[in-house]
C-alpha cells in the first residue's frame, strides 16, 4: 500500500509518500503560518519525483487540531486530489506525528490553542514496547497541570509561546520540552492502520475536521439562535 500525506495543521507542515513501513518521500514545508504559498509548488515538485498521478491507495491528511486556516488548507487540497484521482481519503489527528525522538514511558504531544488553552494527546509506552495514545483533547491553561499530572516530557512543533504560558501558570513543574517536526513515519502508520480498518471517506463525501472548539462563525451562529 502507498499513501500521499499532507499535513498543514501546525507551523511545521509536511508532505510525504509511503506507508507504515517505508517512507519513499518526505518534505517539510517552510516553518510558520505562510504555508499556503508553498504547499502547491512543493506538492507539484513532490509528485514529479514519484509519478504523476502517483500510484496510491489513498490520501491521508491531518485534520487537526491546530490552526483552523491551516487545517482547511490541507484538507481542501487533499479532498480535491482524492476527487480528481477517485481514491479514498483518510483523516488523521495531526498530534499523532508529535512523538518523542526517544520514546519515554509517558509523554504528551501539545499545541498552543491560543485563547482556547492547549490541545494535547497523551502517549505511553507499555512494558512490551507498544505505544498507546489517547484521543486528542483540549484543556485550559489552568487545568492542564492537573490533566498532565505525572507527565513532564512535552513534544510540540513550537515551544516558545507555550513555555512562557506554562512558566506563568505552572512555574513549579519542571517540564522537559522537545520541539520537533512531525514524525512522517508515525503519521503514515496511523493512515495505513485507519485504511485497513475501513476508516475512509470516499469523495464527494467530505472529511470532518478535528478543531475541538468553536470558530467565531459558529459562536456567532449560536448567539443568533439564542435570540
Amino acid at each position: 500500500m502507498r499513501f500521499l500525506l499532507i499535513d498543514t495543521s501546525t507551523e511545521r507542515g509536511v508532505i510525504a509518500y509511503g506507508n507504515g513501513q517505508e517512507v519513499l518521500f518526505a518534505k517539510e514545508l517552510p516553518f510558520g503560518p505562510s504555508q499556503s504559498k508553498f504547499l502547491m509548488p512543493d506538492l507539484f515538485e513532490a509528485l514529479k519525483s514519484f509519478g504523476f498521478p502517483p500510484r496510491l491507495d489513498g490520501i491521508g491528511v491531518g485534520i487537526g487540531p491546530g490552526s483552523y486556516t491551516g487545517i482547511r488548507l490541507g484538507v481542501s487540497v487533499a479532498q480535491a486530489l482524492a476527487y480528481s484521482w477517485k481514491i479514498p481519503l483518510i483523516g488523521i489527528s495531526s498530534l499523532e506525528g508529535f512523538i518523542p525522538t526517544k520514546l519515554t514511558h509517558r509523554y504528551a504531544a501539545i499545541l498552543d490553542a491560543r485563547i482556547g488553552g492547549v490541545y494535547f494527546q497523551k502517549g505511553e509506552v507499555n512494558q512490551q514496547g507498544f505505544l498507546h495514545k489517547s484521543s486528542p483533547q483540549i484543556a485550559s491553561l489552568e487545568e492542564i497541570g492537573k490533566t498532565l499530572e505525572g507527565i513532564t516530557h512535552l513534544v510540540t512543533p513550537c515551544a516558545k509561546s507555550l513555555q512562557i504560558k506554562f512558566a506563568q501558570s505552572h512555574g513549579g513543574i519542571k517540564w522537559v520540552w522537545e520541539e520537533r517536526s512531525p514524525s512522517v513515519q508515525s503519521l503514515l502508520q496511523g493512515i495505513e492502520q485507519a485504511y485497513i480498518q475501513g476508516k475512509i471517506i470516499t469523495p464527494p463525501h467530505q472529511l470532518e475536521i478535528l478543531y475541538l472548539r468553536q470558530t467565531e462563525a459558529e459562536r456567532e451562529k449560536a448567539r443568533k439562535e439564542k435570540i
